[in-house]
């Protein structure tokens, strides 16, 4: 038997089909690149196999699959004493079965008659295992039949225990890439806690950017684990150590319909009719595959492109030209006076005429600013306008936004008439109990278990001025008309022709409320209920005259939103660009919090929307300089900084380095000292297959630099032909043959940028290197590390991400 054994996996590693085969105490699933294998006796995980590396990612076997709660809520907490736990040791009977489909052999795992409650009354569980030929991807799916009354709460799976790789030096070399904002990298996650509940929530602004995470071996492979979910399914990504491994998982959170929920356990309900079958929503897929994060982005970026929710920006036809090629930076102002004022008298707005001169004259100074830095640069620009509401506070009296301050509407005329855009600022998110309003508001507000109103704030309470906050559930129709017409009246009756919306990300925790028509607690209702909010704004306006802005990064509004401010949480020039390389030409970021030159130039070469925090002073001429530089670069290459796929970065470890301290926003605002080369430089894929090289010098010197040529990830070989066109500053040189050799060089001015276009006849084709072994370049590594592990809890200030 065992030669018979061999004799087959030679076959299967010749042909590269996949196939099922039993041993006395295992069942292998098998193709020419990875192997899987459980253990027959109880169906728990034994092994998972690169064959092409000949390494190992299980060093702890017997772990079980999945992780299933059962429950019902107390009222005041999500886990009770009540709740009953099945895994794949407390069953009462195992069964498998093999399927062959076209192409893809199938696994079925039967986990029978588990105990879900004190009357007895029992759940299966059914794992379903797909594994297609020659191919290192396995899809996985789980499904639930309830037979009790007893609701399901959530589902970890798959959960692969004692994960960690074999390979020689992997211990010393190993990491886990998240995309938490743009992009986080752990090292040795075998020790060292990457992230689980109210560290990686998805959908949420503070939690997943997309939804995948990747184990890097550091020695030339890992584990691709992503949920191909393209409908926002709430989420949580998790992974753990162990002590010399580590556990890898999703928890999905049950989804049950209202009228079945159960929010307090003491309150009767119907636990003898049974639930019947739940299924996971999307499959998980988890891949064995060669890179490091930029390798498995790319793998993800793949998945995406399938769905039109995700359409590249160069094929959006509802995306304001005006927005793409002639606004290239925002400036944020305040639209209040900077002295103290009193706007409202008695609950009625301050009509006292001095007051009005003051407002009115702060306006002017907005308008007149705005106006001369547009002359004095060259572009068209916009103000983000904060504080040109009825209150003129931040965070108070929200959304009470009308009537605004005397001269808003007056400065934003002279704005409009000059071809400056106007974008003033709106929360999406959060109301204020104390406002009129609230008498109406009040029963679509998000819930807590105890039926009290969510407060957002890390304190419970409003978050500068002390008030009653509550969040919105974005799942009632009544919020999504709301706040839609507060954009029709800013379009309609103040002439504005931008839509930011703050907190759109953030905060999305679960909502308790059973008259709201969505399921409890799990679901897709705040996805689903945010794409609705973005989509009636959009509709104010005629196709194609939109543009809107999100806070924080996500994939869950592509396609509704336009552009996304990442302008707080991404300020440091290690940031790891894992968003960028799988969205960079499908949405645009915005803005780094402070605007120094060195900052300028990062902004520039990440693809990302100038957005400063204040005006630039006119009299700064230095200033001025290296900022119409970088927006008329920005202007002359949209074809890779607004429409381009974001490539692997150049490896510019061969520039000269200088020390340089960056004010870092989600560290207190303080400086952090980095080492960063004296001219940034980035790759990118135009639409039409040229390759962009995009590089920022913000030294006082002339810098000339070799970029070393990368055949593998921007797809021209060495010695192809192509045509080379440089653009200094904004102006294009003449083409020119060029032959592409080991180094491209370049000299950028002081306080400049360069753009390389490099177009074959032939679109540049890079090479995926994700499914084949070889060399792959590393990206930087985040020195953040994170050592707490909470139960999920959406008021936690560690995690919250409000501004």
């Amino acid at each position: 038997m065992r030669t018979l054994i061999i004799f087959i996996f030679l076959g299967i590693a010749a042909t590269g089909y996949a196939k099922i085969l039993l041993t006395e105490k295992a069942i292998i699933m098998r193709n020419s690149n990875v192997e899987i294998q459980f253990n027959r006796k109880d169906l728990s995980l034994l092994q998972l196999r690169d064959c092409r590396r000949n390494v190992n990612y299980v060093l702890k076997p017997g772990g079980s699959l999945f992780h299933a709660s059962f429950g019902a809520f107390s009222g005041d907490s999500w886990r009770t004493v009540s709740d009953y736990t099945l895994n794949g040791f407390n069953v009462a009977g195992y069964q498998f079965k093999k399927e062959r489909d076209e192409n893809v052999d199938i696994l079925k795992l039967y986990y029978l008659d588990g105990i879900v409650n004190d009357a007895g009354n029992t759940a299966d569980i059914c794992i379903t295992v797909s594994l297609p030929d020659d191919s290192p991807f396995i899809n996985w799916h789980i499904a639930v039949n309830n037979k009790s009354g007893t609701p399901l709460k959530e589902v970890h799976f798959p959960l692969l225990n004692g994960l960690a790789s074999n390979a020689p030096g992997s211990e010393k070399t190993d990491s886990v890439a998240v995309p938490l904002f743009c992009g986080n990298i752990w090292k040795n996650p075998r020790y060292t806690l990457v992230t689980g509940q109210e560290m990686s929530n998805y959908p949420m602004g503070s939690g997943l950017a997309f939804q995948m995470m990747y184990y890097n071996d550091g020695q030339g492979g890992g584990i691709y684990f992503a949920a191909h979910d393209a409908e926002d399914y709430h989420k949580t990504f998790a992974c753990r150590p162990e002590g010399g491994s580590f556990r890898m998982f999703n928890i999905h959170y049950a989804e049950t319909p209202p009228e079945r929920a159960v929010i307090d356990i003491r309150t009767p309900y119907d636990s003898t009719t049974p639930f019947g079958k739940w299924e996971l929503p999307y499959p998980i897929v988890t891949g064995l595959i060669y890179g490091d994060w930029y390798d498995a982005c790319k793998v993800y970026r793949k998945w995406t492109l399938n769905h039109k929710r995700w359409t590249p920006l160069a094929e959006r036809d509802d995306v304001s030209e005006r927005f793409r090629s002639e606004v290239m930076g925002w400036m944020c102002l305040w639209g209040k006076p900077t002295v103290p004022i009193t706007p409202v008298v008695n609950d009625k707005p301050n009509n006292d005429p001095h007051f009005i001169q003051v407002c009115n004259k702060a306006m002017d100074q907005v308008s007149d600013t705005m106006v001369a830095l547009q002359n004095a640069l060259g572009v068209k620009l916009g103000v983000h306008l904060y504080m040109w509401y009825k209150w003129a506070e931040m965070d108070y009296k929200y959304p009470d936004f009308f009537p605004a301050l005397p001269g808003v509407k007056e400065g934003i005329a002279k704005m409009r008439a000059e071809g400056v855009a106007v974008m003033p600022y709106v929360n999406v998110l959060l109301f204020d109990s104390s406002i009129p309003q609230y008498s109406e508001a009040k029963k679509y507000f998000k819930k807590n278990l105890d039926g009290n109103i969510i407060s957002p704030g890390p304190t419970g309470k409003g978050l500068y001025q002390g008030g009653g906050w509550g969040g919105m559930c974005f799942a009632t129709e009544w919020w999504q008309n709301f706040i839609a017409n507060v954009y029709r009246q800013l379009k309609d009756d103040y002439n504005c022709d931008a839509e930011y919306m703050d907190l759109l990300f953030s905060s999305q925790s679960f909502c308790f409320d059973k008259t709201h028509g969505h399921t409890i607690a799990g679901g897709n209702y705040f996805g689903k209920g945010g794409r609705a909010i973005t989509e009636k704004v959009k509709k104010l306006r005629p196709k194609g005259e939109s543009f809107i802005v999100g806070e924080n990064t996500g994939e869950t509004y592509i396609g509704t939103v336009d552009a996304l401010l990442v302008a707080l949480p991404e300020t440091e020039p290690t940031s790891i660009p894992m968003f960028e390389t799988v969205y960079a030409d499908r949405t645009n970021l915005m803005g780094l919090y402070y605007g120094g030159d060195s900052q300028l130039c990062f902004e520039l070469v990440r693809g990302r929307m100038f957005w400063l925090a204040g005006a630039i002073d006119l009299k700064d001429q230095k200033k001025i300089a290296i900022w119409r530089n970088l927006l008329h670069t920005r202007k002359a290459a949209l074809e890779f900084l607004y429409d381009g796929e974001f490539l692997r970065s150049p490896d510019v470890s061969g520039i000269k380095h200088i020390k340089e301290k960056w004010r870092v926003f989600l560290k207190n605002q303080q400086e952090v000292e980095f080492s960063i080369p004296v001219v940034f430089a980035e790759a990118y894929r135009s639409p039409e297959g040229a390759i962009g090289l995009v590089l920022a010098n913000h030294t006082e010197q002339e810098q000339t630099v070799n970029i070393p040529w990368n055949a593998r990830d921007w797809g021209f070989k060495e010695g192809t032909q192509v045509k080379r066109m440089d653009c200094t500053g904004g102006v294009w040189s003449p083409a020119c043959e060029y032959t592409i050799g080991k180094t491209v060089s370049v000299t950028i001015p002081a306080k400049n940028a360069v753009v390389v276009k490099l177009a074959g006849e032939k679109p540049a084709m890079p090479i995926l290197g994700a499914f084949s072994p070889g060399g792959s370049l590393s990206g930087p590594v985040s020195p953040v590390t994170y050592n707490e592990d909470a139960r999920f809890n959406p008021d936690n200030k560690i995690y919250w991400s409000g501004n």
